[in-house]
């Protein structure tokens, strides 16, 4: 049940990215199982490029709790021309009022804004609506 269900949040990921017209770039997302019944999900270089040059680069390392999916590890790094941010989530480099589990970077490598926990969808969508509306 669990890796189907990993398998099957691979597919939405791979439908989110088809229905915004980026058929082409739906190979670019790749599905690595590992040994511990998590999953790797991860866009390949070039990564998910759109009509203005702009990409994102994202993977996420998740495992199936239920029903649901849970993130353990992510990162969603969105580049255009003069500017990026990238949403992390890293448990093991987590520190206490320096480097936050969930945090964005706006700009800056070295500035962490605290931030909630997100998702490809949440991210993806956020980028359609502000930049290819």
């Amino acid at each position: 049940m669990s890796l189907r269900l990993l398998r099957s949040y691979h597919d939405e990921i791979i439908r989110l990215v088809a229905i915004q017209g980026l058929m082409g770039e739906v190979h670019r997302i790749k599905y690595q199982p590992q040994p511990d019944s998590s999953a790797l999900i991860k866009s390949e270089s070039p990564h998910i490029t759109f009509s203005d040059g702009a990409y994102l680069r994202f993977a996420e390392l998740v495992v199936a709790e239920g029903r649901s999916i849970k993130r353990l590890k992510y990162s969603y790094h969105y580049e255009r021309e003069g500017y990026f941010f990238r949403y992390d989530k890293d448990l093991e480099r987590a520190r206490p009022y320096c480097h936050h589990e969930t945090h964005l970077h706006a700009n800056q490598e070295n500035v962490r804004f605290i931030t909630h926990e997100t998702s490809f969808e949440e991210v993806f969508n956020f980028i359609m609506k502000c930049f290819y509306a």
